[in-house]
């Protein structure tokens, strides 16, 4: 993926044509907190999301924490851990 929108619109397919998510809409809003998060402060994880590969998970979701300035919910770690399974098929 050249780009976060071609990224976050492949993840938002891939999990709207899910059938068997009871509520697909609270992982489009916590993708929707994440992009905020990430357009704001990773703009080059925007640019270039392959990048992201080089943070480890924990360590990325601590600093998501930190900017966000609250816990993250179930929802928002569930799509980080799926943002870096599809990462790793990159």
């Amino acid at each position: 993926m050249d780009n976060w929108k071609k990224f976050k619109n492949k993840y938002l397919k891939d999990n709207l044509d899910k059938k068997k998510l009871v509520t697909p809409k609270s992982k489009v809003d916590a993708l929707n907190v994440i992009d905020t998060l990430m357009v704001k402060h990773f703009p080059e994880f925007v640019k270039q999301p392959k990048f992201l590969k080089q943070i480890p998970m924990e360590q990325f979701l601590k600093e998501l924490k930190w900017k966000k300035d609250s816990e993250l919910n179930r929802a928002e770690i569930a799509v980080i851990g799926e943002l870096y399974q599809f990462l790793s098929g990159l």
